[in-house]
């Protein structure tokens, strides 16, 4: 099972997918200003599909957990981290600023757009322009921490270093902003969600049975971190994620699916959304509005079934990014990078 794809943890990523699109065609829509006068009644709501970010922040840990197990070079993995997240990410960042400008939906101007380049332009106090980008700048934050683990090298010490990490996150939350660095440490060591992170990666390390005991204390502390940070409905998704996750990683779920001829084409379907999760999260949300407005400017529809047309459309548009930038020309840079 550790050389080949794991085909519930697609169908888990597949599912996150469609529930973060969905929470902003059914709920986020209808709170934001910038879409105040187009607000349209939804008869289902999913407001709770935003915490399936902690899915994939998790799976991202487990993922990554990788890395750390086949002591990958650093500077390989920086070079895989560039090519497998930039060109996706600048090809999804044009598409959807020229949908905006064409639409006049939102301002943007050159200057937010050259430091949203960056993939980070809160740092740089740019405007966003997709909110949806905030998860990026967390992702390169965990990638910043890895970087750290792979010098360290030895397996009892990184995780020495994970439990001084969250035990970190805990002093912060007690303290709050009463110290210098407080403020500062939540942003850089994000202890909102690097309970996340560690979790999935605490998964791994525990099917590989490595340092039980450690791997176990850092598990504990990433729960009790998570609980003192978050609201109920972000720690219930924290324990199912974990729940699946943990589950997934040990069951050969290709037998269960095989049985299921009938179910062939839904498993499909889901691993299909799986396989286009990146593009589709950074496209979705501003494409989908700037659609959803012009369809209710345009042709007067403002019922349920206004979200189809985005939904299809960035679907579509996720695919096309998939095929051509997040395979092809990924796989031509690592493959003419030398990147191994």
């Amino acid at each position: 099972m550790e050389h080949r794809r794991n085909l519930l943890l697609d169908i888990i990523r597949g599912i996150s997918a469609l529930l973060i699109m969905l929470y902003h065609y059914t709920w986020r829509f209808n709170e934001i200003s910038l879409t105040e006068k187009y607000h349209f009644n939804m008869p289902l709501k999913l407001s709770w599909g935003c915490y399936a970010v902690i899915t994939f922040f998790m799976l991202s840990g487990y993922l990554t957990m990788r890395n750390l197990e086949n002591k990958i070079p650093i500077k390989v993995f920086i070079k895989k981290r560039i090519i497998r997240l930039y060109p996706t990410f600048w090809a999804s960042l044009l598409v959807t600023t020229l949908f905006v400008i064409l639409t006049n939906l939102d301002t943007i101007t050159f200057k937010d757009f050259l430091w949203n380049l960056t993939m980070v332009p809160s740092a740089f106090h740019a405007k966003p322009v997709d909110s949806a980008y905030w998860t990026q700048l967390f992702e390169l934050i965990f990638y910043g921490y890895i970087i750290a683990l792979l010098w360290i090298s030895k397996t009892k010490i990184q995780l020495n270093f994970l439990l001084l990490w969250l035990f970190l996150s805990v002093i912060v939350y007690y303290l709050q902003d009463s110290t210098i660095w407080g403020g500062q440490f939540r942003v850089l060591g994000m202890p909102k969600y690097n309970s996340v992170f560690i979790a999935g990666m605490m998964i791994r390390n525990i099917g590989k049975r490595q340092c039980l005991v450690h791997s176990y204390l850092v598990l504990l502390l990433c729960f009790f971190n998570f609980f003192l940070w978050n609201n109920w409905l972000s720690i219930m998704f924290f324990s199912i994620s974990f729940i699946v996750i943990y589950a997934s990683a040990f069951i050969n779920i290709q037998i269960g699916i095989k049985k299921i001829v009938f179910n062939n084409w839904i498993v499909g379907g889901i691993t299909f959304f799986a396989s286009i999760s990146y593009p589709l999260y950074l496209i979705h949300q501003k494409i989908g509005y700037v659609i959803i407005v012009e369809i209710i400017e345009n042709v007067h529809l403002s019922s349920e079934y206004i979200i189809i047309v985005p939904i299809i459309t960035s679907i579509f548009i996720a695919w096309l990014i998939n095929k051509y930038i997040e395979k092809r020309l990924s796989n031509y840079l690592l493959k003419h990078l030398n990147v191994e």
